[in-house]
């Protein structure tokens, strides 16, 4: 069981610097079809391999595995579409930047779940700072894909070709 864990954990830490890499190129505008692909395919090894530990039970990190598997399938699929058709981009860059939301609202769990075992903070205290982080997670997130999509935007209309006079 340990070496599933350490397996896990570092599938997890791919997903996530892949996830941050392609999160940055699609901030900046820059193409970031690589990186996604990169992401989608750690993230649902990790979400696979996590699912194998929740057998047994049911928990808010299962629920947002589950959710995170369909998002990167999702995202899987936009990114299918966006290589053959560019007006996929938006899809691919909200999917993308959910399954990312997922994948580090699930690490914040895990990291509460080993401060609790730990004891390092007290219940009531680590309820209020678990809730603000979850919180805070998913507004960046959110203004980041608005900046993402506005950056990338992907079907833009092209502009109409003027008469050339002769």
């Amino acid at each position: 069981m340990l070496i599933l864990k350490l397996i896990h954990t570092f599938l997890g830490f791919n997903a996530i610097i892949g996830g941050v890499a392609a999160c940055i190129r699609m901030i900046s505008g820059r193409s970031f079809e690589e990186w996604v692909g990169h992401f989608l395919g750690f993230s649902l090894a990790v979400s696979a391999v996590g699912l194998v530990f929740s057998l047994d039970h049911t928990s808010l990190i299962q629920w947002l595995t589950m959710l995170g598997v369909c998002v990167s399938a999702f995202a899987v699929i936009s990114l299918r579409k966006f290589n053959s058709n560019e007006k996929w981009g938006t899809t691919l860059i909200l999917s993308t930047m959910c399954a990312l939301c997922l994948d580090l609202l699930i690490m914040i769990v895990h990291v509460f779940s080993v401060l609790a075992i730990l004891s390092v903070l007290g219940w009531p205290q680590a309820d209020f700072l678990f809730s603000i982080s979850m919180v805070t997670a998913v507004l960046v997130f959110a203004v980041l894909s608005l900046i993402a999509v506005k950056k990338n935007h992907h079907g833009e209309r092209a502009p109409v070709p003027q008469k050339v006079s002769r």
